[in-house]
Formats: structure tokens, C-alpha cells, sequence
């Protein structure tokens, strides 16, 4: 039977290379067309965004004799800062591990024995850059950065590590109007009635800024939300209709005056009662992926000929661009991930 060897491996990961190097960003922007994400490349350092804050309340009567103030601070700046930093995968292996596939064709192509080919070099390839980009996808709003543990969840900075930053140095506060509590959804008390949902969540929506409601808005909710919802509603009118989805977000668009509301609840968004509200593109995923080296790489690293080491390199992180009200309204929970990444 074929056996893989180290001079295959390297060889199809070099053919390969252009079709392994796609495999991230496809995952990626898969996953932010389906959740209105950008892909930003940074291909060196930081990339900064300078959101400007203009006052108002400058117009006064006029009077002869009138006392004028010496100083107006007319504009000021809010920075959000893009700096991908660096991740790996490793993975060690053995080339003998696969000795005893039985493999005997490849769509229907037979594995040529004498010349060592076989399918599996290429798809044991591919296999690692799709879980590597799993990883990713599913850690852009958990991961929090931490290099002395070694997970996908402390690779880099996720969206929710960004806001609980915003929030520690009360740039989203109660105050500010940009965080509105709203309450756990789907939780059953111990005594009394459960909570109406539905209304819950009207009740949240009808806070925010007028114009962030009268756009085109993305409400980021999980199942963990909108099941719960849809249950609430359903109850309400369940002598009359049993209503879908779509026809409970249509009434939520009416009672929250928010006639353009789009609900987003993908997976990689995660299991909790976290809600953001904010205008299509306010969140960002950096990457560093333009480069020479080769995406996947085949090394032998030990004296056994037979250890081989896998190495793929990137460099990731997140950004919120604007936290103003008027685009950006966030509830006090935060989501915990959904693990889907792998199939074991």
C-alpha cells in the first residue's frame, strides 16, 4: 500500500500552495458576507481609524454688550486601532500513520502504488488549513489574546475581548447611551411566570438612538435569543396563528419602528443573551496574509526521518470602528463560543 513520505508531502504542499492559501479566506469571507463583516489586509503594523466627534449646541440669540466664550472645542477624534498580530498552527505527524489506508482510487483515478502517489497527501493538507480556518471563524468575536496558553480561543483579540475593553475604560456606558441592559432571554424562574420575550427585546430595540433605527441596522443575536422570542410571540397569538420566523421579525421591525431591521444569528456569533445593534460594516477582521512564504509548510524537525511538522503562520485581529449611539447600541451580556470547528 502507498506510503506518504516527507518529499511528497513537501511537494504538494508547494503545488498546492496558491489552493491552500485560498482556503482561509474563503472560510473567512464566507463566514463575514453571511454576518456584513469587512476583511481588512494590513501588511505591516497598525492601521488606525480617526472617527470624528463634532459638538453641537452652538447656535444663541444675539444682543449687543453680549459675552462671548474665549474657547470651543468643536471637534474631537475617537481612534480604533486594526494590528493584527501573529498565530500558528503546528501540527506534529508521522508519515507511517497512513501506511495502511486502504485507498484504492481517488475519484475514480487508482492510486499509482509504484510512485508513492496518494490522494490523501492533498487532502491531509487541505484538512489542516480548513481547520486552521475554523479556528479562526469561530474565535473573531471570542478569542482573547494570551501567549502563554496555546488555544484558538488566546490567539488573538476577538470583538468581544474589544468591547469588554470599551466598556472597562466606560467608553460604552449606560451614560453614553451606547449599552442598554435588556436581561438574560429563555431563562425559566423558579416561581412565577416567565418574562415575556418577544416584548423584552421590543423594549431593548425601542431604545435606541433614532438614527440608528430609521436605517438599514444588523441586529447580532444568537438562537439563545431568538428562539426564545419566537416562543414568547407565538404564545401571544397562538389562538389566532402559528407564526415562522420571518413573520416574527417582520412584527419586530413594526413595534420597534425599525423598518429595516435585519437579524443575524450565525453560529460563529456563539450561545448566550449578547445583543449588538449596529449599521452594516461597523466591524472589521484584520489579517496579514501577502506574502512570499510558502502557506503550509512541511518541515522534518527531529532525527526520526518519519516525524514530520506541519507550520501554518498568519496574523489576525478585530476592530469596532464606532461606538457612537447613533450607530452602535450593545446589551450587557456577552456571548460564550460555539464550538462547531472540527469534526472530533
Amino acid at each position: 500500500m502507498a506510503t506518504i513520505n516527507l518529499e511528497g508531502l513537501t511537494s504538494v504542499a508547494k503545488r498546492y500552495d496558491p489552493i491552500l492559501r485560498m482556503l482561509p479566506f474563503n472560510t473567512l469571507n464566507d463566514m463575514a458576507l453571511r454576518m456584513r463583516l469587512n476583511i481588512i489586509d494590513v501588511p505591516s503594523g497598525e492601521h488606525i481609524l480617526k472617527n470624528m466627534r463634532r459638538d453641537a449646541g452652538i447656535l444663541a440669540p444675539y444682543s449687543v454688550g453680549l459675552t462671548l466664550d474665549q474657547q470651543k472645542e468643536m471637534i474631537k477624534f475617537m481612534e480604533a486601532s486594526l494590528k493584527p498580530e501573529i498565530v500558528f498552527a503546528h501540527v506534529p505527524d508521522n508519515v507511517t500513520n497512513y501506511e495502511e489506508m486502504d485507498v484504492l482510487s481517488s475519484q475514480g483515478n487508482p492510486v499509482d502504488n509504484k510512485s508513492k502517489k496518494h490522494p490523501v497527501e492533498a487532502t491531509l493538507l487541505a484538512a489542516i488549513v480548513k481547520s486552521f480556518s475554523e479556528d479562526v471563524a469561530f474565535n473573531i468575536f471570542h478569542a482573547q489574546r494570551d501567549t502563554a496558553v496555546l488555544t484558538p480561543a488566546t490567539a488573538f483579540n476577538g470583538v468581544n475581548y474589544k468591547l469588554s475593553l470599551l466598556k472597562t475604560t466606560s467608553q460604552i456606558t449606560v451614560d453614553n447611551k451606547n449599552l442598554v441592559a435588556s436581561g438574560k432571554f429563555g431563562v425559566v424562574p423558579a416561581e412565577g411566570e416567565p418574562r415575556d420575550d418577544y416584548q423584552a427585546l421590543v423594549d431593548w430595540l425601542r431604545q435606541a438612538s433614532w438614527y440608528l433605527r430609521r436605517k438599514e441596522v444588523l441586529l447580532y443575536a444568537s438562537e439563545t435569543v431568538m428562539n426564545p422570542v419566537r416562543a414568547s410571540y407565538k404564545e401571544r397569538v397562538k389562538a389566532h396563528e402559528d407564526p415562522t420566523l420571518e413573520q416574527t421579525v417582520k412584527l419586530l421591525r413594526d413595534d420597534a419602528n425599525m423598518p429595516r431591521l435585519q437579524i443575524i444569528s450565525e453560529p460563529e456569533y456563539g450561545i448566550g443573551s449578547q445583543l449588538m445593534l449596529v449599521l452594516p460594516g461597523l466591524i472589521d477582521i484584520g489579517t496579514r496574509d501577502k506574502n512570499d512564504k510558502q502557506f503550509v509548510q512541511v518541515r522534518n524537525v527531529k532525527d526520526d526521518p518519519n516525524e514530520v511538522q506541519f507550520w501554518v503562520q498568519s496574523a489576525y485581529d478585530t476592530r469596532i470602528r464606532d461606538i457612537h449611539p447613533k450607530v452602535f447600541m450593545v446589551n450587557e451580556e456577552i456571548n460564550t463560543v460555539n464550538d462547531l470547528s472540527g469534526d472530533y
